[in-house]
């Protein structure tokens, strides 16, 4: 299942439309409506203004898996981390204070999953 689907059947699921999702969230409903059509990626802060409005977790929307189920490359995982602790980055100095704390236990996660990932190997002492 693609993430634009299963954004729309977690909005349909609450009962939402994507005018009330749009204004609960603080995200233009075009927005919204582009992200259920796929030709716009959710960005990591929408993605969790969407999350929490929803009452989901992040992965619950986008797990970065390809839509035929294909684990993703070596190459397209590290490009994936690099967008996440870029986009967490931002998301920190926008705002950090404001989040609920579910959302801040979920990006902590997966700031130490993209650390640990790009982490320099250890080197021993002679």
């Amino acid at each position: 299942m693609t993430i634009a689907q299963k954004l729309k059947d977690l909005r349909t699921a609450r009962g939402l439309t994507q005018s009330e999702l749009a204004k609960r969230a603080g995200i233009p409903a075009a927005q919204i409506s582009k992200y259920e059509m796929g030709y716009n990626a959710i960005g990591v802060r929408n993605l969790g203004r969407i999350a929490n409005v929803l009452q989901c977790a992040l992965d619950e929307i986008d797990e970065r898996i390809d839509t035929a189920g294909e684990k993703p490359t070596t190459e397209r995982r590290d490009k994936h981390h690099r967008f996440i602790v870029d986009e967490i980055l931002l998301l920190v100095i926008d705002g950090w204070h404001g989040l609920p704390a579910e959302m801040k236990v979920d990006i902590a996660a997966m700031v130490r999953a993209a650390n640990k990932k790009n982490a320099p190997a250890k080197t021993r002492r002679v």
